[in-house]
């Protein structure tokens, strides 16, 4: 594994996880920097040992509709769903953030075979935009077929007109394509005449509003202003 692939992985953990400015107001569950290194000893609905993230906790706890607060400590993986908790609730324990549920966000997601896709509206680069969705439960859409292909080209073509990044990279190794989320190839493409390039620094795909929303390879970098996000339905 090349050096930068190393860096952008250790950087993508670090802030998707640790650092509060990754998670915003709009979003359905926001981070509480007041109960950071604090675990709740009570109205504790499950725990879930070894989960490898903050995105996979939130999906995990959103299976209990009276679910409103989410703690996660990456430092022991631990996953703690609960209810309804206060300042009294809470004890201290290093390593755990919070995330507290906001009911607002449900009307705005669109349902589409087993998944419900959300379109954010903010400027981020691939990595920003993979924090906002994991702020949801979400992650990036990780488009598995023509059906599913067809449908977000449709609806992003309709909705905002413009570029989205989508959950797959070639980070890791050129050439080789993954979802991120899961560490899956990607099976099923539908790249754009002569993409994807090789050779340079277009490591994220797109669906690319130059090429009729098919797909391309960008720099992970690359400034978009509109984010799709894809969470599974339990």
């Amino acid at each position: 594994m090349k050096t930068h692939h190393v860096l952008f992985v250790i950087y993508f953990e670090t802030i998707s996880i640790r650092s509060p400015d990754a998670f915003q107001t709009t979003s359905s569950f926001k981070h509480v920097e007041e109960n950071k290194d604090k675990y709740p000893t009570a109205n504790v609905l499950q725990e879930f040992p070894g989960t490898v993230s903050l995105s996979r906790c939130t999906a995990s706890c959103l299976r209990y509709s009276e679910c409103s607060s989410v703690f996660y400590n990456d430092i022991n993986q631990m996953c703690v769903c609960a209810g309804q908790v206060d300042s009294s609730d809470l004890t201290p324990s290093p390593g755990y953030v919070q995330l507290s549920k906001n009911h607002s966000d449900t009307s705005d997601w669109v349902l589409f075979g087993n998944s419900q896709y959300l379109i954010l509206r903010k400027n981020s680069n691939w990595i920003e935009a993979q924090i906002e969705c994991a702020t949801f439960g979400a992650r990036l859409a990780e488009i598995e077929t023509t059906e599913e292909n067809n449908f977000l080209r449709g609806l992003i073509r309709a909705a905002v007109q413009d570029t989205v990044f989508l959950g797959g990279t070639e980070v890791f190794d050129e050439g080789s394509w993954i979802w991120y989320s899961t560490l899956r190839n990607v099976s099923f493409t539908d790249w754009a005449s002569t993409k994807p390039d090789y050779g340079g620094t277009d490591h994220c795909l797109t669906l690319h509003a130059f090429f009729d929303f098919a797909w391309d390879d960008n720099p992970c970098g690359y400034r978009l202003n509109n984010i799709l996000c894809e969470r599974v339905v339990v």
